[in-house]
């Protein structure tokens, strides 16, 4: 195998993107858009007729640069264990709860408390008292560290006093929404605790103090183009995003309704070129919202979401968010 370097493959199980980086990713900032398309297109035939893209029984094929298949496959993963789904459901179950601000029981804390995976989960994760109107009570804000089976919730606050809340319900704070969030940051990583739902160092983004107070939708995520859709939709996986109807979406429970931030990233074969385009909100029976009127978590999701994905456009540097 001297002189043949085996590709590192993408993660989709019936694709391998071999050469590309050669051909394209050097000169991909000195192209023009048109460029770009040319070349992604004139790639992908290329690529084709070395017989780059290629599945045996499910298994990632490895090839060389030359396009020869080598004789090792990589097997498809391993099927989660019933506990790895339920930590993966925990999270899942958690983040939403985080998201959409959703109010939540101390005695549903009590009884999820009771059980090690829901423990680990809910521990280290910032919350606050609601009180009975519905809004939370910002100087209740503390790291949670544990529930007693009197519903007694024991916080540490960002002074770093221990204290225990007497509420009925408390939240998940958004980060964007947290009082004193970069105390907490800083009281976290003193402590060294490790929060297994990104809370305190989530991605946040901030509605621009300018804009029109017209506009329903934004386009600075625009035009990111993918060498496949399919690599769009995988990294939209890798983060757990959903994808319905050619749009990465994300809803959110705020200010007494539901949003919905959709970013399309196209629809088609998997296979084919893609190419982002716009970012809005709309309310369940489909209607716009104006950008000045989405709430300050639904607009810190959507950007979040879309700039998650942007990042993975072709010819973005490593490490871009932007």
């Amino acid at each position: 195998m001297t002189g043949r370097a085996p590709i590192v493959l993408s993660g989709r199980c019936h694709k391998v993107r071999v050469d590309l980086i050669n051909d394209l990713q050097m000169g991909a900032a000195d192209m023009t858009r048109d460029e770009q398309r040319t070349a992604i297109t004139a790639a992908h035939r290329r690529a084709r007729r070395r017989g780059a893209r290629r599945a045996e029984r499910g298994h990632l094929v490895l090839v060389a640069s030359d396009g020869a298949t080598l004789s090792s496959v990589v097997p498809p993963p391993v099927v989660d264990d019933p506990a790895v789904r339920f930590r993966r459901e925990c999270r899942d179950t958690v983040r939403r709860w985080m998201v959409r601000s959703l109010p939540i029981p101390v005695s549903t804390l009590v009884r999820l408390f009771e059980d090690e995976t829901w423990r680990e989960t809910l521990s280290a994760l910032v919350v606050v008292g609601v009180d009975e109107r519905g809004s939370m009570v910002a100087d209740s804000a503390g790291l949670l560290r544990d529930v007693d089976s009197d519903g007694g919730v024991h916080v540490v606050a960002a002074s770093g006093a221990v204290c225990t809340l007497a509420f009925d319900r408390l939240v998940i704070g958004h980060p964007v929404l947290l009082p004193e969030l970069e105390r907490f940051q800083e009281l976290a990583l003193a402590l060294e605790v490790e929060q297994t739902v990104s809370q305190l160092f989530r991605q946040t983004e901030v509605r621009p103090t300018v804009m029109s107070a017209t506009a329903t939708s934004i386009t600075d995520y625009a035009d990111g183009y993918f060498l496949e859709l399919g690599d769009a939709l995988d990294r939209c996986r890798a983060e757990g995003l959903a994808v319905r109807d050619g749009y990465v979406v994300c809803p959110v429970f705020e200010r007494g309704r539901l949003v919905e931030a959709r970013y399309w990233i196209g629809t088609g074969s998997p296979e084919l070129p893609a190419c982002t385009g716009e970012l809005f909100w709309v309310l369940p029976e489909g209607t716009r919202v104006r950008c000045s009127d989405v709430g300050p978590v639904a607009w810190s999701e959507g950007a979040r979401m879309a700039s998650v994905v942007f990042a993975g456009r072709f010819g973005a540097e490593a490490g871009s968010v932007a």
